[in-house]
């Protein structure tokens, strides 16, 4: 006997999405199944978790050539379309269910800065004319993404980065794990073919000093979307929320160079921020 098409679906993206599931936010799957099939709501909930962008991502990827890179997760949310959305929100349902050792407290910190951070360099990029919002958002959203893999080998990671011990996060990570979660975030992009300037941030957002201000080989479109990511996890205090200690000498060394590169003063940086703050 035949299987029916949408089980056949089913069981495509419970393969296709073993690999990269890691917790959603609660209720958010059950919240984006209400509003189902508005995908204009779906979307904008969907868009808010890490994990889920990153489902979508590798969905759409399977139906794109390996040749074409990915550059919107709007754009992957589109070519989907509502009825494979549920089944991928259904796949992921099902997978977070069989893993009763996801913690999801632990996740806390980490959904809320990513969100944070996306919302913030995707408005960046829209107050400063700069027609790089999909990227933004992706870099955003995404940028730590390799936080959660190394968490699923080491249950105890979201409390072992807090104790930095006067290391740089990447330099406390190779410590203790032998690899590190921008590195990690950087395969994952490049698997699911993001944009090249995309999976450069990913890669070198903690070496950003040198990227922006000491000639560091990186490209114009590249540089820029590492400037607005740098504001945005500034003005959101990332690193204050994910490892409870700030350190702003990286920040004054190189703000400098993401003013210039993005064509802003100071007194600009000052208005930006404050249209962040609550």
């Amino acid at each position: 006997m035949a299987l029916d098409p949408v089980s056949e679906l089913f069981d495509d993206a419970v393969n296709q999405l073993k690999g990269i599931v890691f917790p959603v936010k609660p209720r958010l799957l059950s919240n984006i199944s209400s509003v189902y099939p508005d995908t204009e709501a779906m979307s904008e909930l969907l868009m808010a978790d890490p994990a889920l962008c990153l489902s979508v991502l590798k969905a759409n990827s399977f139906q794109k050539s390996s040749e074409l890179s990915q550059t919107s997760i709007q754009e992957a949310i589109d070519e989907l379309g509502g009825e494979r959305l549920m089944i991928m929100i259904k796949a992921v349902m099902f997978i977070m269910a069989k893993h009763g050792d996801f913690h999801q407290w632990d996740f806390e910190d980490f959904w809320e800065t990513s969100k944070q951070v996306a919302d913030i360099t995707t408005e960046l990029a829209r107050q400063l004319n700069i027609p790089l919002v999909d990227e933004a958002q992706c870099v955003g959203i995404l940028h730590n993404a390799g936080m959660p893999f190394l968490w699923q080998k080491h249950p105890n990671y979201f409390d072992q980065i807090k104790e930095l011990d006067g290391k740089s996060l990447i330099a406390r990570e190779d410590e203790l794990f032998k690899c590190d979660h921008a590195t990690i975030g950087f395969y994952i992009a490049k698997g699911l073919n993001l944009d090249h300037s995309v999976c450069e941030v990913i890669r070198l957002h903690h070496f950003s000093e040198d990227i922006l201000c000491k000639s560091q080989v990186a490209d114009d479109k590249t540089q820029t979307l590492l400037a607005l990511l740098k504001i945005a996890e500034n003005i959101a205090e990332e690193q204050f929320q994910l490892v409870h200690s700030s350190d702003q000498t990286e920040w004054d060394r190189m703000k400098g160079c993401v003013f210039e590169i993005l064509g802003i003063s100071e007194l600009d940086y000052e208005d930006l921020a404050g249209m962040f703050q609550n």
